[in-house]
C-alpha cells in the first residue's frame, strides 16, 4: 500500500483474514457453471420441472458456500479473535466478506445465465418466448444469489459459534 493512502475498514478486514480472489473467483466460476446447466435445462421443462430445478439450484449452491464460508472462517479463527480484540466487530467481519462472496457469486450467476439462454436459444428450446425466458432468467439468478446468502449466513453461524 503507498504511503499516504487510507484502506476501508472492510478492505483491512478483507486483507487481514487473507481473503484472495481466488476464493471468490471459485464462487462466481462455480455459479456461473451450474447457472449455465440450469438455464439451458429450464427452457426445455415444464413448470413443475423448473420448480424442482430451481429448488435444485437453491440447495447445491447453498451447500457449496457454506462450505466456502466455513473454511474461509475457520482457516481464520485466530485472526478473527484479533480483529474482534481490536474492536472489529462481527457484523464488519461478516460483511466484509459477505458482499464479496454475494457480488461475484451474482455476476457468476448473470454471466452463467447469459451463456445459457444463448445455448438454448442456439439449439432450439421449447420456451414460448423473450418473456418466458427472462422469468427463466431472474428465477435462476434469484435462487443463485439467496443461496449463496444463506449458505454464507449459515457457514458462518456454525463456525462462530464452535
Amino acid at each position: 500500500m503507498k504511503p499516504g493512502s487510507s484502506m476501508h475498514s472492510s478492505q483491512v478486514i478483507a486483507r487481514s483474514l487473507k481473503i484472495t480472489r481466488t476464493t471468490h473467483s471459485l464462487v462466481a466460476a462455480i455459479t456461473a457453471a451450474v447457472a449455465l446447466n440450469s438455464m439451458v435445462a429450464i427452457q426445455y421443462l415444464d413448470v413443475s420441472g423448473q420448480a424442482a430445478l430451481l429448488v435444485a439450484v437453491f440447495v447445491s449452491l447453498g451447500v457449496g458456500s457454506l462450505a466456502v464460508s466455513k473454511d474461509v472462517y475457520s482457516r481464520s479463527i485466530q485472526t478473527v479473535a484479533n480483529l474482534r480484540s481490536i474492536g472489529a466487530t462481527t457484523g464488519s467481519i461478516s460483511s466484509a466478506l459477505a458482499s464479496a462472496m454475494i457480488v461475484y457469486g451474482l455476476m457468476g450467476a448473470v454471466v452463467g445465465v447469459a451463456a445459457g439462454g444463448a445455448l438454448g436459444l442456439t439449439f432450439g428450446s421449447s420456451g414460448a418466448g423473450s418473456v418466458s425466458l427472462l422469468s427463466e432468467a431472474i428465477g435462476v439468478i434469484a435462487a443463485s444469489s439467496g443461496a449463496i446468502a444463506a449458505g454464507f449466513y449459515i457457514g458462518a453461524r456454525t463456525t462462530w459459534r464452535s
